[in-house]
């Protein structure tokens, strides 16, 4: 499985598929690999950026990896969406 969410990223980063080229999808890539550095890299790109995908952070499952660390935190906060988490 690593292998895919590398291959999806570099995709990505290629711009071979204009939707998933978004800062966002990158972010939840690495969120997949356990790579929480890259992916909250790329999730600080995707909330400056406004990325039309970014209110849906708090609530999607395969961003759930990264709930517990306090950046995740801080990027709801920013974003006015600290009370918005759905619980597992």
């Amino acid at each position: 499985m690593r292998a895919y969410w590398i291959k999806q990223i570099e995709y990505a980063k290629e711009g071979a598929n204009p939707m998933d080229k978004s800062p966002f999808w990158i972010a939840y890539d690495y969120a997949m690999l356990r790579e929480n550095d890259q992916a909250f890299a790329w999730l600080e790109r995707a909330y400056e950026d406004r990325t039309y995908y970014m209110p849906w952070v708090a609530v999607e499952y395969r961003l759930y990896g990264l709930h517990s660390d306090p950046r995740f935190a801080a990027l709801l906060k920013k974003m006015g969406l600290e009370n918005q988490v759905l619980k597992k």
